[in-house]
């Protein structure tokens, strides 16, 4: 049986929102899979069953939830970004499980999409309102001001996902 930490759907959020936070609560789910239970990952029908009751229960459409997939598939691809910004006293594996996924996703989405970085740094500081991280929401706030600015400064174009 696998415990996973769920916020409650609500119908008014705008989709591209309930995009990411189920893409969240996936890399959630597998993060606290493979630290508690010790396995390599979430198996293939346990992560599919996962998702596709996430995404009915957040009402996602086809696009989104292969946005959604996209997001989970390739999230730790910018995990160096992330440690680069990150002051000496935040270990980025030391980090918890939520803030590290936050910031995964959102690192992902802001090098791969063309998404308003305004609008990716308030959809995932409210996410991670709602999930009452405390110092966490500070600590997310300034890592993706931080990657934002690093991209405008050094005008990085969007990486292709695959």
């Amino acid at each position: 049986m696998m415990v996973i930490f769920l916020m409650p759907a609500d119908r008014r959020i705008r989709a591209s929102a309930r995009t990411r936070l189920v893409a969240v609560q996936v890399l959630y789910a597998q993060a606290i899979n493979i630290k508690t239970i010790n396995t390599k990952a979430i198996n293939t029908k346990q992560h599919n069953d996962l998702f596709e009751t996430l995404a009915i229960e957040n009402n996602l459409s086809a696009m989104a939830c292969t946005r959604a997939q996209a997001i989970v598939t390739h999230s730790t691809r910018f995990d160096d970004k992330i440690r680069a910004t990150l002051d000496e006293k935040w270990a980025f594996d030391r980090l918890e499980v939520i803030v590290r996924v936050i910031l995964q996703a959102a690192t992902f989405e802001l090098y791969t999409t063309d998404a308003s970085p305004k609008t990716l740094v308030s959809d995932y500081i409210a996410m991670a309102g709602a999930f009452d991280l405390g110092p966490g929401i500070g600590l997310i706030n300034a890592v993706l001001q931080r990657l934002i600015d690093d991209k405008i400064e050094n005008k990085t174009e969007n990486i292709d996902q695959k």
